[in-house]
C-alpha cells in the first residue's frame, strides 16, 4: 500500500469505507513522520514490511521515533532508505525477495 502523504484523518477515513486491507507492504506516509502511519491504522492494516523513503540527516528528523515504535510493537520488519538506499522487491514465484542497494 503506497498512502503518499496520508496523515492519520486520512487513515482514519480510508479504514471508515474500507475497514478490512489486506496489506502485506507499507509504504510509510510522509517520510515516516509522526502524522501518518498511526498506530490504529498500522493495527488495522497489519502489514509484514514498511518501507520508509527519507534522506539521511534530513532537517525534518525524519523517520519519527513514534512511527519506528509503532512499527517495532507490532513485529513489522523495516526497510529506510535513509540507511540501506534503494530498496529493490522481485517476485519469485509465491515470496517476495528484498534486496538494497546503497
Amino acid at each position: 500500500m503506497f498512502t503518499g502523504d496520508l496523515e492519520e484523518p486520512g487513515e482514519r477515513e480510508l479504514l471508515a469505507h474500507y475497514p478490512i486491507l489486506a496489506v502485506d507492504v507499507l509504504k510509510a506516509g510522509h517520510h515516516g513522520s509522526k502524522t501518518s502511519s498511526s498506530e490504529p491504522f498500522v493495527k488495522a492494516i497489519n502489514p509484514s514490511i514498511a518501507l520508509i523513503s527519507c534522506g539521511l540527516d534530513n532537517r525534518y528528523g525524519h523517520p519519527s521515533t513514534e512511527t519506528l515504535t509503532t512499527f517495532r510493537r507490532y513485529g513489522i520488519q523495516i526497510f529506510r532508505t535513509d540507511e540501506s538506499g534503494a530498496i529493490k522487491f522481485e517476485k519469485n514465484s509465491k515470496s517476495w525477495h528484498i534486496s538494497t542497494v546503497k
